[in-house]
């Protein structure tokens, strides 16, 4: 009984990578975040957005009315800056010969952040031109992933972004979605 006791506690032991020292800072997306929502709350500009769920068709609004904290929230949660997450992912930079920077983070194996990967392409001045996320997360009772695409203008300001997922519960069918703007 008590070997079954002490197996059933290690399986529910989360594993951790080895920790390589004081963490590099990632780019800080909750920074960069909070630029674009104060710029598009100020400027209001007109967006098309369009929402689709499996096996209905898509439907599309043209709004200026837009709770722009709200709607960019989903991209907060792909910073890798957090104390807590930091050590669990590989940073890859690449110098791209039009002077952009490639940026990628990837989860180490076996270690259980919410971001799988997150690939950024940094302009020259070291702002966002593109940013590109996996988010999983997954237990007995569920399994989600989105994945999650911005793209800024050449003066870094919000163009489009979308987000794509799937949430499958225990005992019901996956529910597929997307969501994707354009300013």
């Amino acid at each position: 009984m008590y070997a079954f006791f002490l197996l059933a506690i290690a399986a529910c032991e989360r594993p951790t990578p080895p920790a390589t020292g004081e963490a590099a800072l990632a780019y800080d997306i909750n920074g960069f975040i909070a630029q674009q929502v104060q710029h598009l709350e100020a400027q209001s500009p007109t967006v098309l957005k369009t929402v689709q769920t499996e096996g209905q068709p898509a439907e599309t609004i043209k709004t200026d009315s837009v709770n722009w904290e709200e709607e960019l929230a989903v991209f907060q949660e792909v910073d890798v800056n957090r104390p807590a997450v930091q050590e669990f992912y590989t940073e890859q930079k690449t110098q791209l010969s039009n002077g952009n920077t490639s940026v990628k983070y990837n989860r180490v194996e076996g270690a259980e952040a919410p971001v799988a990967y997150l690939h950024l392409i940094l302009r020259p001045d070291n702002q966002i031109q593109h940013l590109e996320a996996v988010l999983q997360d997954q237990n007995p009772l569920f399994y989600t992933k989105r994945t999650l695409s911005l793209t800024t203008d050449a003066n870094t300001t919000l163009q489009s972004y979308s987000i794509e997922g799937v949430q499958k519960l225990i005992l019901n069918d996956s529910l597929h979605y997307s969501v994707s703007a354009k300013l």
